[in-house]
Order: structure tokens, then sequence, then C-alpha cells
């Protein structure tokens, strides 16, 4: 993602860094570029996973955990949840430099303004839209995006082309002279904190973990969104399913991406962000008037998702002798919280994780309307006659129940946690302030998806970037530095 440092061994590590980086993810290597830029001054990354770089970890196609070995990740069980039948799921997350944007199929989206607006107004003080953007651009190089179509909108020089290929080091007991930033990401950073003894009170004592600070936002209000895969089947020749059944498809896809940066490889998925307010009673989409597309309008901010994609499980299609399509259907305004908390004091154990999936009203009438919109769509292909075609039972949508069923059954994580350790006022169980400064712990910041105050209308890796740079900003005049 951002430019290579060298690996450091651990015989030749220094006492001392001017700063400590505690995650070598999507922020961390931010960051670490940023604060690094002045010779003078020395950078440490922690990371505890691989520094693999290679080609597959840079296609869109394969560059997703599903898709690859798995070596790149580390996948968290979470208890069961008991408003979806009691089901558990495997939360993945990256462990490797880059983290988790070397394994999300490189999908990038900021958000809307009155995303950000919304933080300022509820007391994150400098993060309005008018604010931020600039750290958007000036991470990005948006090659499909001409200058003069949007001069203020998109960077044309920033490093978001590339991915990092920074090196893990395990460390003894290096000091950080100016400040520590924990960018472990929004399961490992409260578990940090966790075990470091910042957090709640109780749960720390219930641990038998020492106290340094009572927090109790850390670790709470952890958020995700949640989505269920609908699949249909199409023909195989205009299913991605095709490419293991003919060497010709594939070595033609992978000749096209090589040399023109095109083709399957390059986009295999294209998310389609919707208002459901703008559909009437029968669901069919309302004509939407000027004032709906108003980004700076907090009513305007998408609360689904649809991403159609020419794939499904190739044992099934094989089976079947189809062509695999599946839309992966999500919400994204979810108002349901749940925990981070530790499993024991062994830093080697996976915290204990409860999203708390569809806990909230509001969430199992909003995964109602996702049932209806995901439907309607699929009929829409078929009227402009299009062979789209379910292949598993769909809920009647008179019945309540039969759609509530449906989704707890169906229901999945889309890899999309924040808000674990978020950016709040203290007494909202804020645990970070608007400077990302950690409450009533000096030198100590936490500059990851965890810090978000509600999860994002957007998949979160541009948000994550976007305040890698303002904190590296704010750190350098923190800390009396030249900025960029």
């Amino acid at each position: 993602m951002f430019n290579t440092s060298p690996i450091a061994r651990l015989e030749d590590l220094q006492n001392e860094y001017d700063y400590i980086i505690v995650g070598g993810g999507t922020a961390g290597c931010v960051l670490a570029n940023r604060l690094s830029s002045n010779d003078q001054v020395t950078v440490l990354v922690v990371e505890a996973g691989t520094s693999d770089n290679g080609w597959l970890s840079r296609n869109p196609y394969f560059s997703f955990h599903h898709a690859s070995s798995g070596h790149q990740s580390h996948v968290t069980g979470s208890v069961p949840q008991r408003h979806a039948d009691n089901r558990t799921f495997n939360l993945v997350r990256g462990r490797t430099l880059g983290g988790t944007s070397k394994i999300n199929a490189a999908l990038y989206a900021r958000g809307i303004p009155a995303e950000y607006n919304e933080w300022s107004r509820n007391g994150c003080i400098g993060w309005s839209y008018g604010e931020i953007e600039k750290y958007f651009v000036r991470a990005e190089t948006a090659l499909d995006y001409a200058e003069r179509d949007a001069p203020h909108y998109h960077g044309s020089k920033g490093e978001w082309t590339n991915r990092s290929s920074a090196s893990p080091a395990w460390i003894q007991t290096p000091h950080a002279r100016k400040e520590v930033i924990l960018t472990a990401g929004p399961l490992a950073s409260p578990l940090i904190l966790l075990l470091s003894g910042i957090g709640p009170a109780a749960h720390l004592k219930e641990r038998g973990a020492p106290m340094l600070r009572d927090l109790p936002g850390v670790g709470s209000h952890l958020q995700d969104h949640f989505g269920m895969p609908v699949r249909c089947s199409i023909p195989l020749k205009d299913s991605m399913v095709q490419l293991m059944l003919s060497t010709w498809a594939l070595l033609l896809y992978v000749v096209q991406y090589l040399i023109y940066g095109t083709g399957p490889f390059f986009a295999p998925e294209v998310a389609v962000l919707i208002q459901s307010r703008l559909f009437n009673s029968t669901f069919t989409f309302v004509t939407a008037k000027p004032e709906d597309e108003d980004a700076d309008l907090p009513e305007n901010i998408p609360d689904i998702e649809l991403i159609p994609v020419a794939w499904a499980d190739p044992r099934w299609c094989m089976e079947e002798n189809t062509g695999g399509f599946t839309i992966n259907a999500s919400t994204l305004h979810v108002e349901s919280v749940g925990t981070v908390r530790l499993a024991s004091l062994d830093p080697q154990d996976d915290p204990v994780v409860d999203l708390n999936y569809l806990a909230a009203t509001s969430d199992r009438e909003l995964a109602r309307k996702l049932v209806k919109v995901t439907k309607r769509f699929i009929d829409c292909v078929v009227e402009d006659g299009y062979p789209l075609q379910l292949s598993e039972p769909y809920p009647d949508f008179e019945d309540d129940e039969a759609m509530d069923a449906f989704v707890r059954q169906k229901c999945t994580t889309r890899f999309h946690y924040t808000s674990s350790c978020r950016m709040a006022p203290e007494e909202q169980e804020g645990v970070v302030d608007e400077r990302l400064r950690v409450y009533g712990v000096s030198r100590l910041r936490v500059a990851d998806a965890s810090v978000i105050p509600r999860c994002p209308a957007a998949h979160p890796a541009a948000v994550v970037v976007m305040i890698a740079e303002k904190c590296a900003e704010m750190v350098k005049e923190d800390n009396g530095e030249t900025l960029f």
C-alpha cells in the first residue's frame, strides 16, 4: 500500500524509537510512511503476520480471504449469536503487512459527506467532511478520474495504488520516546488495551487483569455490517466458474489483466448502494427528487448494499451444470452493538467476540427490507430478459416471521468490524478523543477502524486510510514536527 521499509532482525532493534506503531495493517502502514518522512525520526512497526507482497495479494480477484490460502488471515470464532439461531461466525482479519486491505478484494469506498458531518455533530470536532476530505485526496492516485473532472474530490499523487511491503519484527522491550500508536484493528486493539489494564473495571477485575485506567468503552460498541448471500444460476459462459473448466479462458483473463489492467480479474465486484426509503410499499423504485441526491443530508446515507458477483460454490455449479451468480446483500445502517472481551490473560488467546447481530428491532426491520430489495433486483433482471434464476427457496414478503427466519438462517458477517474503541466524549463511553488520544493515558493513541464512531455506510478501508492520514498530521503537530 505504501512504500517499503527494511525488515528488522531481533538483534538489530534499538532500545528506543520515536514512535512505536503496534499493528502493520492498513492504518499502521500509512502512519509509518507519514511519520518516517523526516529522516531524523525513527519508527518501529510491530506486526505479527507475514510480509508477503506477491502478485496474488495485489490482484482484486484473488486478494480476498476466501480466494486465498489464508496465510495472510487470522480467523476468530464469535460466540453463538442468540438472534441468529445461535450460529457462530468466523471473523476474518488481515494478519500481514497491509492488514485487511490485502484480503478485501481491493474494495475502496469513502461513504458520503453526511456520514462524517454526523461524526462532527456528535462531538468529534475536526472530523466533518469538509475537514477530512483532504486526507482521502492525499492518499489517492485515482486512475479512472481525470483531474479536470474532479480536481478537488480525487487525488492524483497519492500512494493508494500499490501495497506496503514493510516487514514484521518481534520485539523485546523497546520504548517510545514520543508516542505509541495502536493500529491493531477493531478486534486486536481493544484486546491489547484490556491486557494492558485499560478497559471496564468490572471486566478487568473478573479476569484478574491489572487496573491502569477504567474506560468502560474499551471493547464495547462493536459493530459490523451483516448480510446474506443469495445464490442464483446463470449460463455457464457468463460465470467466473468457467475459469475452472477452461484453461484458455483463464489464460485470456490473466493476460488481459497483466497487459491492460482490465477484465474480470481487475473488477470482480461492483457495489450498489441503496436508500431503501426510495422504494414504495411494493418495493418498486420511486423516482428520486433532487434533494434525494444531496450527499450532505443525513437522510441520504444509504442503508443497503448489493454486490452482484458472477461466482458461486464451484461444486454446486458442477453438480447442477450451471454457472454461479451470488448477490451479496448487506445492511449498511446498523444499530446493534456487541463486545470484545478477554478470554484469558494469555496474549496468544483470541478475544471473546460477540457481534450481537440483529439485537436491535430496527436491524430486523432493515433486514426485511433487504430481503425485498434483493428479490426486486432479481425480478428486474429477469424482466429485462436475462436468464437469472433463484436456486433456493425465498420467503413470502407478506410473512414477517418467514422473512425473519430466512435472515437468521442466512445472515453472515461482512467483515466490517468497527467502533470497539470509538471516538466519542468519555461520558458517552468514548475511548479516544478527537485527536485519537486514549482518555487518561499519556502518549497513547488508537488509529484504526476501532475508533470509527459508528459503522459507516461504506467499506471501511478508505475510512481507515483517512483516519491514519489525519492521525499522522495530528501526531506531528503535537510533537512539534514539520507537517507535510
